[in-house]
């Protein structure tokens, strides 16, 4: 439905144009970007609606390993509301939050297996807001990412945040390869005939 409803506004566009078609495949492509981050948004609103209702009762304590316990679970004793910033738009993550009497852990596992614990940005924002972040200042990038996503999804403070995260993300990334380059023996070339 929201597809034919873009071919008829890109039509009425073009036959409504008296200025030869000037500014017309602009507002066509808007149409369309709006309508495409829509359906994706539903999409992924769905997904993680399901993920979050399907929350288990317990769940592996994630303090487990760094009390020396092994094997407790923390239980379900919530359901949180978190919104998070996508490419698309903001989504309501309603999600399991859990607590182990054990060690006295409190998480909420569905943010990690998104990739959004700590942050109210969607893995896929957080890299678009630090590459801009790193090419460019940090209100020019807020303004670059609203211009191409069509969406107002990040402010300057979040930006530089998101920026140094990722940075030293990709840092600490680097230099894992590098040690693991460096504790790999290296194949010894074979003697000449």
């Amino acid at each position: 439905d929201e597809a034919r409803g873009l071919v008829h506004t890109a039509a009425e566009l073009l036959k409504d144009s008296h200025d030869g078609g000037v500014g017309v495949l602009e507002a066509i492509e808007r149409a369309a970007q709006r309508t495409v981050a829509e359906i994706g948004l539903g999409a992924v609103a769905g997904v993680v609606d399901w993920a979050g209702a399907h929350a288990p009762a317990r769940t592996p304590c994630p303090g487990a390993h760094k009390s020396g316990g092994d094997g407790h679970t923390a239980r379900l004793v919530a359901r949180r509301t978190k919104t998070v910033r996508t490419l698309l738009g903001s989504i309501e993550v309603t999600r399991g939050y859990y607590h182990c009497g054990v060690c006295r852990v409190g998480s909420a596992p569905l943010d990690g297996r998104l990739g959004i614990t700590g942050t109210s940005l969607s893995p896929g924002l957080a890299r678009a807001a630090a590459l801009a972040g790193a090419e460019m200042p940090y209100a020019k990038s807020v303004e670059f990412i609203g211009t191409v996503t069509g969406l107002d999804l990040a402010s300057t403070s979040t930006l530089a945040r998101t920026t140094r995260a990722q940075g030293a993300r990709a840092r600490n990334l680097i230099q894992a390869e590098h040690a693991a380059a460096a504790t790999t023996p290296r194949p010894v070339p074979a003697a000449p005939d």
